[in-house]
């Protein structure tokens, strides 16, 4: 499931607002700590990934000319 950091950041807040929680001191690092410490990873779609699979053979063969090229 793919969660915005922003809306992560988002929900902590209204988390401590319902709770009446005036104390905590949300930060970048503390979210960031939060998605370690919870093992939560934080990743990015690669552009790779997201080609269709029939064109990554020309894609291969153009980048290996364009290696050899500049040898």
């Amino acid at each position: 499931m793919n969660v915005r950091y922003e809306t992560l950041f988002q929900r902590a807040k209204e988390i401590c607002n319902l709770n009446n929680i005036t104390d905590m001191k949300l930060s970048s690092g503390w979210l960031q700590k939060f998605l370690k410490r919870n093992k939560i990873v934080k990743r990015r779609a690669t552009k790779i990934a997201q080609k269709d699979p029939s064109t990554l053979t020309s894609l291969i063969s153009e980048f290996r000319s364009t290696i050899d090229e500049l040898r």
